[in-house]
């Protein structure tokens, strides 16, 4: 059979103007307008397959989110990998978000949503009221309200105390968003 290949899941832009590449299950990828320049687990990544790209959080770094290997936080210089060991929810990555206080939320795959602060991660699950734990999206409303898409949950909302689902009872299309 045909061999899967992920092909690109995001693309982003830094303050420096270089165009970033999740490149699935071949790393991250950096193009500086001459160079492209790779990133991989030769290179310090957590894991090879990376989801998604956070461009620049408020401290300058970028963050990758692998399917396998939690968080990967670039500086500019290194990688820093996060894991369910440092407190993360799970090792599988789909979406990340900086919100406006300037903590990373990581939407994973079977470990709920999980929030850091700079030091510590806090994780929220379907035991504090979250949708699902299978997360697809992350966003931020003007009113700073986080919402979070699930696989088959429908859709959370999180006003900074409690949350608020919506599913196809309420008028979603889907529960899958």
């Amino acid at each position: 059979g045909a061999e899967y290949r992920a092909g690109i899941g995001s693309i982003r832009t830094d303050r420096q103007g270089q165009v970033w590449f999740s490149l699935g299950d071949e790393g991250g990828c950096c193009w500086n307008g001459t160079d492209l320049h790779t990133f991989t687990t030769a290179d310090g990544l957590g894991h090879d397959y990376v989801r998604d790209i956070l461009m620049e959080d408020q401290g300058g770094s970028l963050w990758f989110g692998t399917w396998g290997g939690g968080v990967s936080r670039f500086d500019g210089h290194y990688l820093k990998n996060y894991t369910t060991a440092n407190g993360l929810g799970g090792v599988r990555v789909e979406a990340l978000l900086e919100d406006r206080e300037g903590r990373i939320w990581f939407g994973t795959w079977g470990g709920g949503a999980s929030c850091f602060d700079g030091q510590t991660f806090r994780t929220f699950t379907t035991g504090e009221g979250l949708a699902g734990d299978e997360l697809w999206s992350i966003c931020q409303d003007r009113q700073g309200n986080l919402w979070f898409g699930t696989h088959g949950g429908g859709v959370s909302c999180w006003d900074g105390r409690t949350f608020t689902k919506l599913t196809v009872k309420e008028g979603l299309a889907h529960n899958s968003v």
